[in-house]
């Protein structure tokens, strides 16, 4: 729940899901709360600008929803996604491509229209670069 990793929750709600606070509490000096959401109609969105850098680390799990909302997901300005630690654009658009989903590279973000239908990949394949 730290501000300045909650603008995905902002997001979400933007997109249509319902999201609410169960517990909120200090931990170690930060901030941690348990979620609940709800599915709704879930709508696209566009990310741009100050919203790209705040959302760096929250672009791949935006990018993994993305193709089961009805309007996609589009991010722009995120020029700094191609160098931070990895290419997360390529390593996104890659594995949703390996389940089937299209998604448009571009140099500075993607974008991956809705409503798609995806498949599973079999184990060992993450979204993001991980570790298995």
């Amino acid at each position: 729940m730290n501000p300045t990793r909650a603008r995905l929750l902002d997001i979400l709600l933007q997109m249509g899901l319902k999201i609410s606070v169960a517990h909120l509490e200090e931990q170690h000096g930060e901030l941690v709360g348990t979620i609940e959401a709800r599915g709704a109609a879930w709508k696209g969105a566009v990310i741009t600008g100050a919203d790209t850098a705040a959302l760096i680390d929250e672009i791949p799990v935006l990018a993994a929803v993305a193709p089961y909302s009805d309007d996609g997901l589009e991010v722009r300005d995120g020029k700094e996604l191609r160098v931070k630690e990895s290419d997360r654009i390529a390593a996104v658009a890659t594995n949703l491509r390996k389940m089937g989903a299209e998604v448009e590279e571009r140099d500075d973000g993607m974008r991956i229209p809705g409503r798609q239908h995806l498949r599973g990949l079999r184990r060992g394949w993450c979204i993001v670069p991980c570790i298995l």
